[in-house]
C-alpha cells in the first residue's frame, strides 16, 4: 500500500496488498476452525474490511492526475471479499447466499462511479457462487422448513437473491457491461422461477424433499413454468431480450413435456 504513491505499476502494489489478506484469512479460518460459524472470526473480516474501505479511501483523495483507478477497484473488491468472509463465517442456510447476493447491486453502484474491471471480475465470481449454491446444491433439500406458512426460507432464500441479481443487472447494463449484465438477468430469472417453483413443492408437501410427486402439484407447476413462459416471449417480442428469448423456450418446453409426460 505504501508502494502505491509514484510507483510505475500501482495496479499490481494495490493487487498484492489487497488480495493476500483475503487469501491468508480463507486459509487461516480454514487451517484453524475448519470453516466452523464463528463469530470472532467475521468481527475480524469486517475489520480487515474497514481496513481496506480505509485505504480505498485514501487512494481516492489522489486520484486527480494518477492512474490509480484499478488501485481503487481492488481495494474495492477486498472491501467486498471481506464482508463476504464475514458473512460466511456468522450465518448458516439462506442468509450466507442472501449476503453474498446483496452484495452485487453495492458493486453495480461502486463499479458506476469508479471505472475498474477488477469490480466486474469480482461480480461475476460472486454471481456464479450464489448460482452454484441456490441452483446446483443438493444440500438445498436439507435445509430446514419449520411450519411457518407462506413465510419460508425459501421466500427471502430465493427472493432476495432474485431482486439483487435483477437490480445489478440493470446497474452494470448501464454501463455497457453487456455479458456481466446477461448473466445477471438469467440468474435472477433462474431464482425467481426456483423460488415458485420450491414454494409451491413446499406449500404442497410441507417439505423440499418429499418422494411424492403428485398430479396437483405437477399441475401447479406446469401453470407457473407455462405462465412465465408466455410473459418471456412477449416481453422477447417486445424488448428484443436474448435471456427472455432462450428462457421463454425452455420454460415452454418444461412446462409442454411435463403435460404431455407428466400428468
Amino acid at each position: 500500500y505504501r508502494a502505491l504513491r509514484g510507483a510505475e505499476r500501482p495496479v499490481l502494489w494495490a493487487g498484492i496488498s489487497a488480495i493476500m489478506p483475503v487469501l491468508l484469512l480463507v486459509i487461516a479460518f480454514w487451517r484453524i476452525v475448519d470453516f466452523a460459524l464463528d463469530i470472532r472470526w467475521a468481527a475480524i473480516a469486517l475489520a480487515l474490511a474497514a481496513n481496506c474501505l480505509f485505504a480505498a479511501g485514501r487512494i481516492d483523495r489522489w486520484l486527480r492526475g494518477v492512474k490509480l483507478d484499478g488501485s481503487l477497484g481492488f481495494y474495492a473488491a477486498a472491501v467486498v471479499g471481506f464482508i463476504s468472509l464475514g458473512a460466511a463465517m456468522s450465518l448458516k442456510q439462506g442468509w450466507l447466499t442472501v449476503a453474498l447476493a446483496v452484495q452485487l447491486p453495492a458493486l453495480g453502484w461502486i463499479a458506476g462511479r469508479i471505472s475498474a474491471s477488477t469490480i466486474r471480475y469480482v461480480a461475476a465470481a460472486i454471481a456464479v457462487v450464489v448460482l452454484v449454491r441456490l441452483g446446483f446444491n443438493p444440500r438445498v433439500l436439507d435445509y430446514g422448513l419449520p411450519n411457518a406458512g407462506l413465510f419460508s426460507w425459501v421466500l427471502y432464500g430465493y427472493g432476495l437473491p432474485a431482486i439483487s441479481f435483477f437490480v445489478a443487472a440493470h446497474l452494470f447494463r448501464r454501463q455497457n457491461a453487456l455479458r456481466l449484465a446477461t448473466l445477471l438477468q438469467a440468474g435472477g430469472l433462474a431464482f425467481s422461477v426456483l423460488l415458485a417453483s420450491w414454494q409451491i413443492r413446499y406449500l404442497v408437501s410441507g417439505t423440499l424433499d418429499s418422494p411424492v410427486y403428485d398430479l396437483f402439484e405437477q399441475s401447479l407447476h406446469s401453470a407457473v413454468w407455462l405462465a412465465i413462459g408466455y410473459g418471456l416471449l412477449h416481453h422477447a417480442r417486445l424488448a428484443g431480450n436474448r435471456v427472455s428469448y432462450y428462457g421463454a423456450r425452455i420454460l415452454l418446453a418444461l412446462g409442454a413435456a411435463q403435460v404431455l409426460l407428466g400428468h
